[in-house]
């Protein structure tokens, strides 16, 4: 277990993410939750899974999925956005008819860590130093 794995039941779908490790297993429904994703991909320029930043004044960044960007259909598309900064961690949960874009409202720091789940492909992952 690791900070911010993320966990599903398998009987109702919820999913939980690690916070902070303090032992025992994840239970819900009365079964262990399973691990949902652990390989991490990098993306590559040419890549729809590829984040992108922009920072909007002093406390705003503009994450966006690809260029073009990603598909957000009912069978595809992205099911979260989440960013790290200096250890800090956000996320946003996305629906198939929202666009592979959010806005986080937070301390910029020196680096930034941005990972993306897309429900076929899996979970992408790409840094940025400010």
């Amino acid at each position: 277990m690791e900070v911010g794995d993320k966990y599903k039941c398998s009987v109702c779908g919820n999913v939980v993410e690690l916070k902070e490790i303090g032992g025992g297993t994840l239970v819900c429904c009365g079964k262990e939750m399973d691990l949902e994703i652990k390989e991490e991909k990098v993306t590559s320029n040419e890549d729809i899974h590829k984040p992108y930043i922009e920072i909007r004044g002093e406390k705003e960044i503009y994450v966006k999925i690809g260029d073009p960007m990603h598909p957000m259909t009912q069978e595809h598309f992205i099911k979260w956005i989440e960013i790290s900064v200096d250890g800090s961690l956000y996320v946003k949960s996305l629906n198939y008819w929202d666009k592979p874009e959010v806005v986080f409202k937070v301390p910029l720091g020196r680096k930034v860590t941005i990972r993306a789940l897309c429900n076929i492909h899996g979970i992408y992952k790409e840094v940025y130093s400010l």
